[in-house]
């Protein structure tokens, strides 16, 4: 399976690095000069990272997390995209969790929070925190499955909890 990473920052490296075992990983930056020192796939176009990824973890600033997911929506759609799953970490949800809700049932989406920094050294142990969206539930299966396959400790929120916080 291919993963595609949007976002090459501390987080986005992290789980690139830990995450290469499991999967082929891509990865999409709108600073092209953090990919120079990957031996990842180099996706140029947020568009190219979507159509060629299984999974899509979207490991942006909280400031671009928003509009990266109407992107992401909006690719989906046009290129009439199935089965895929994305799943953001960002710390806060107020805006992200909206546009989530309006993601098309051919997908699956999650949100997840991680509980720890880049300087962790694995996923034992740690602990994530796993926000489903509303009526889609299911689609946090199968990111559950693999962070608990990975030794995190899993909880489970409510939206209105983590934007509440």
């Amino acid at each position: 399976m291919r993963l595609g990473i949007i976002g090459y920052g501390r987080m986005g490296k992290w789980f690139a690095n830990k995450l290469r075992e499991k999967f082929e990983i891509g990865v999409f930056d709108i600073d092209p000069p953090k990919l120079k020192e990957t031996s990842e796939t180099i996706y140029s176009t947020l568009e190219d990272l979507i159509v060629n990824s299984d999974i899509i973890l979207v490991a942006t600033s909280l400031d671009a997390t928003h509009s990266v997911l109407k992107e992401i929506r909006e690719i989906l759609l046009r290129k009439k995209l199935k089965n895929k799953i994305i799943f953001d970490i960002a710390s806060i949800k107020e805006k992200v969790i909206p546009v989530l809700e309006t993601f098309p049932e051919t997908v699956k989406v999650c949100s997840i929070h991680p509980l720890f920094s880049n300087r962790s050294k694995d996923f034992k142990s740690r602990k994530i925190v796993i926000i489903p969206i509303k009526g889609r539930e299911k689609d946090c299966d199968p990111v559950k499955s693999l962070f608990e396959s990975l030794g995190a400790e899993i909880m489970v929120s409510d939206p209105k909890h983590m934007i509440e916080q």
